[in-house]
């Protein structure tokens, strides 16, 4: 039923016709082999950052301004800078630890006041060659296939990758049983991708990629789910943990309001069993 609902809450082109799509380019990241990922809480030092940064789309590119955000996990507040303005593609960027501290002020954060689960953003501000400023706002469909943005945790190290087979713990709304050979992928050090995070509720052949964060053991789901957005959208509940001998994950997921086709407020718990 549920399968039913979905479907026809997404496809219904005769009443919601696509609008025309305004042609346009965004900025696109690549890290080489001497970025971290992450910022790793138990040796600042020897992090950093190294990457590319690119343009893609079809409309020519004046400049990319990038942006630097800190996230502050403990107060909630952001700050953002704007790191360098790019003219030239593709332009290599490469940052110490100190010299990321050093770009905000100290009344921001320091070394000392860093903490788990604060974070870095890098992002770009495209100005095309028409003058119009674009500042992001991108659709799943974009974030999930291009690198648009770099985030940097403030994590320890993190090791996730690999098959799973997975198992239902419990669940009445549909859920499979048993799912084999499910991948958890690294889309960036701490940053992964579960080829299917519901369980298969919306029945066979229908896998739903979610993405989710490993901070030093804390698992914490993205907002929106990697194709559907909110449309599919749930919370990791204090269940979910990571067995530090046996590898197995524990998944204890609730659908959160803003989900679309009934899902709100179920709950599912599920096993992860690494092959």
């Amino acid at each position: 039923m549920l399968m039913v609902v979905f479907i026809g809450s997404c496809t219904d082109d005769d009443k919601n016709p696509l609008p025309a799509i305004t042609r346009s380019s965004i900025p696109v990241f690549a890290q080489d082999g001497n970025d971290t990922g992450f910022i790793d809480f138990l040796n600042f030092d020897a992090s950093n950052l190294s990457f590319t940064v690119d343009k893609k789309g079809s409309q020519e590119v004046k400049s990319i301004d990038v942006t630097i955000t800190f996230n502050n996990a403990q107060t909630g507040e952001s700050k953002t800078i704007v790191y360098n303005t790019v003219t030239t593609f593709p332009q290599q960027v490469a940052l110490s630890f100190e010299d990321l501290i050093g770009l905000f002020e100290p009344t921001v954060l320091t070394k000392d006041t860093l903490g788990l689960g604060d974070s870095f953003v890098i992002g770009g501000n495209v100005l095309l060659a028409d003058n119009r400023y674009l500042s992001g706002g991108y659709s799943p469909s974009i974030t999930g296939n291009d690198p648009v943005f770099l985030t940097y945790n403030v994590a320890c190290a993190s090791a996730l990758a690999g098959t799973y087979d997975l198992t239902l713990v419990s669940g009445t709304n549909g859920e499979a049983t048993s799912l084999t050979n499910q991948t958890i992928t690294a889309i960036s050090p701490g940053y992964y991708e579960i080829s299917d995070g519901t369980m298969d509720i919306f029945g066979p052949n229908f896998p739903v990629k979610y993405r989710f964060t490993d901070i030093c053991g804390n698992l914490t789901a993205d907002p929106g789910s990697v194709d559907y957005g909110t449309q599919i959208a749930l919370k990791f509940n204090a269940g979910t943990v990571v067995d530090p001998v046996t590898g197995v994950i524990t998944f204890d997921i609730e659908y959160t309001p803003v989900s679309c086709c009934g899902l709100a407020g179920i709950k599912t718990v599920y096993k992860a069993t690494p092959k």
